[in-house]
């Protein structure tokens, strides 16, 4: 039960993810969900949704595929990668599919790369790969989090802007969708290089997008008109936009501030 986004950026890719991993019903942890590699002339992170053990063994082997590559182009990588793939589901998917839905293993990509053409974004369903242009979910709370990006998203965000809107997506679907909870995390990839974005900044965009989920919802009661049904106070527009002003200033740093250093 997984909720893992891909956001497309001018100067990189964003991948983030949940941390919680469960069996429905029974029993949660915390695992990241984010597999980042590197090289000196190229780079690759990986993060998915369905059966984790399949998940850990195709991302292990894309990422290794990913990164004894030759410098290629995207479609030169994607082949590539897309080759690797389907030899993973021949040999360890399709043999399954005459089983029960519940014996049936599955798994999703979202796949982020670069080399010296510059960065790559990839998404998997079943055995097909293809190539992102702007954002993609996948996961229990996949439908929730491409709604909502498809309203938000705007092309083409900075690394850091598309970082905070991949955070306040996936706070938004672990509010709403059971199996999707925990700590958020963050990788970004920049040319050669990945980044683990450090566990405190993520928390203080998280908190920030939370007071931003409570201003919106101030602002609906406000334009209704709602009354506190005790008191018979309003909201008022002038503690709104000081709310919203004080929050911007707090998003400021963290939008030009850097993180841990690469990986």
């Amino acid at each position: 039960m997984t909720i893992a986004v891909g956001l497309l950026a001018t100067d990189g890719i964003v991948l983030a993810a949940d941390a919680q991993e469960c069996i429905p019903g029974y029993a949660k942890r915390k695992q990241h969900k984010i597999m980042p590699g590197s090289t000196s002339g190229a780079c690759i992170a990986v993060t998915g949704a369905g059966n984790s053990t399949y998940i850990d063994h195709a991302t292990s082997e894309i990422i290794r595929e990913g990164l004894n590559l030759a410098p290629v182009t995207a479609s030169e990588y994607q082949a590539n990668l897309q080759a690797t793939l389907r030899d993973i589901y021949e040999k360890h998917v399709i043999p399954f599919a005459s089983y029960p839905d519940d014996y049936r293993p599955d798994f999703s990509l979202v796949i982020a790369a670069g080399n010296k053409f510059g960065t790559m974004l990839f998404v998997s369903d079943k055995n097909l790969l293809t190539n992102v242009h702007s954002f993609e979910a996948v996961g229990c709370g996949a439908f929730m989090a491409k709604t909502l990006l498809s309203t938000l998203y705007k092309p083409f965000p900075t690394l850091e802007i598309a970082e905070c809107l991949a955070v306040y997506v996936i706070l938004q679907v672990k509010r709403f969708i059971d199996g999707c909870g925990d700590d958020t995390g963050v990788v970004t990839v920049t040319g050669r290089q990945t980044r683990w974005e450090g566990d405190k900044r993520v928390k203080e965009i998280e908190d920030l997008c939370a007071k931003f989920v409570d201003i919106q919802n101030n602002a609906f009661h406000h334009v209704i008109g709602y009354q506190d049904f005790i008191t018979g106070e309003q909201i008022q527009e002038e503690d709104i936009r000081l709310n919203l002003s004080r929050l911007k200033d707090c998003f400021r740093p963290l939008i030009s501030q850097t993180s841990e250093g690469p990986q």
